[in-house]
């Protein structure tokens, strides 16, 4: 691929769509990939997850060689808002979610407040230092579908 018209063709998408950083549209090429793998994983034949074990390696190792990290340092996730949880449940310290806040660590925190919520809450030993105590279970509302 050596153009700029090349890499747009791969595309199949409406023609001025300009929410790629934040969602889609997936290159043909990454579709047909995705579906090789998707066909792998439905068989489910005996060996036939060495190849897919060998493509975290693969993964790990050209994420190493990009950002200077070893292997064993890289987690991948299925979604940005799964990654970011995973690190939130690693902070230690203060104030995670400040009074008058809508998100932890301020308000353009990305993914549900609930999510960044209960990360601090179930983080670390030192993270129920906050602003705002978390709701005790008779304060909680009653969630749709049960009685309280």
């Amino acid at each position: 691929m050596t153009t700029i018209e090349e890499y747009a063709g791969g595309f199949d998408d409406d023609p001025g769509y300009l929410d790629f950083a934040g969602f889609g549209p997936l290159a043909v090429a990454a579709v047909a990939e995705q579906a090789a793998w998707d066909e792998l994983l439905r068989r489910g034949r005996h060996g036939s997850l060495d190849a897919l074990h060998r493509q975290d390696v693969r993964m790990r190792a050209a994420a190493s060689a990009l950002t200077g990290f070893r292997p064993d340092q890289i987690s991948f996730q299925q979604s940005t808002t799964s990654g970011l949880m995973h690190a939130m449940f690693g902070f230690t310290g203060g104030v995670a979610l400040g009074a008058g806040s809508s998100r932890a660590c301020g308000s353009r925190s990305p993914g549900p407040p609930s999510t960044w919520a209960a990360s601090c809450r179930c983080g670390s030993p030192s993270s129920t230092a906050r602003s705002r105590p978390a709701r005790s279970a008779s304060s909680s509302p009653p969630r749709p579908g049960r009685s309280s």
